[in-house]
């Protein structure tokens, strides 16, 4: 049958993604995950446990919540400072175009952040978990491009996109995820390929096996590119034409 691999943040990949591996790796779940308050408990370390150094996320949040009305360039320039901001607008633009379950902005856990000492200890949004994304349908969630009805609670999302300049940053990313990496055309050749190459070993004799697979039947696999109500590549034709509204295109 066909089996995943999960490669842990805080080991292999800390080594080949940064420079400098010995920062703070949090994996955030609980209340203070929503970037709040900070809530120590809620801040798992996975490097570094044993010092009672958290003085990069205190920074970050501290930060956030800063005064951003009376001068916005210096606010946005206090969180630049010790957050990267642009990266996490990016990766927020591809989350909500290909949309996303079981994220930030609808529960309190599935990323990562790690403070980078080659980049001054600045930390960096890291998604994890994404297997409820590219769905038409969920538990929860929140299927908005533009996420306006996203509260405050969430003050990574609603603090950022209601200003003007991150606002504009975070428009462009999602031009350039549905014209570039997420564009139909890419997508869609990409399932197919992906598809064909993991076939015979998700149906047909050497395919999955009861109880150690998710697949009712082998037309849920045979149909989940095209044919099915949840099929992958009506969902991303759908998610681009909901991006081009908003973006008025």
């Amino acid at each position: 049958g066909l089996y995943t691999m999960i490669e842990d943040p805080s080991n292999k990949m800390l080594d080949t993604q940064f420079s400098d591996d010995s920062g703070n790796l949090y994996k955030p779940d609980g209340k203070g995950a929503r970037w709040g308050s900070f809530v120590e408990a809620d801040f798992e370390k996975k490097t570094n446990e044993d010092e009672a150094d958290f003085s990069d996320i205190k920074a970050a949040i501290t930060a956030l919540h800063a005064d951003r009305k009376t001068d916005p360039a210096a606010w946005r320039a206090g969180l630049e400072a010790v957050f990267k901001v642009n990266m996490f607008l990016k990766w927020l633009a591809i989350n909500q175009a290909m949309q996303n379950w079981d994220t930030y902005g609808v529960m309190t856990h599935n990323y990562y952040v790690y403070g980078d000492p080659a980049d001054k200890g600045r930390l960096q949004w890291m998604p994890w978990d994404l297997n409820e994304s590219m769905l038409s349908g969920g538990k929860g969630g929140n299927a908005e491009v533009m996420l306006t009805s996203v509260s405050s609670s969430w003050p990574l999302i609603r603090f950022l996109l209601d200003d003007a300049v991150y606002l504009k940053t975070y428009k462009k990313e999602l031009k350039a995820a549905i014209e570039g990496a997420f564009s139909l055309a890419k997508v869609h050749a990409k399932m197919d390929a992906f598809h064909a190459l993991i076939a015979p070993y998700v149906t047909g004799a050497d395919g999955e096996k009861a109880p150690y697979t998710f697949l009712k039947n082998s037309s849920a696999f045979t149909t989940s590119l095209t044919g099915s109500k949840n099929a992958l590549k009506s969902h991303v034709t759908s998610r681009h034409a909901l991006v081009k509204q908003a973006l008025g295109l």
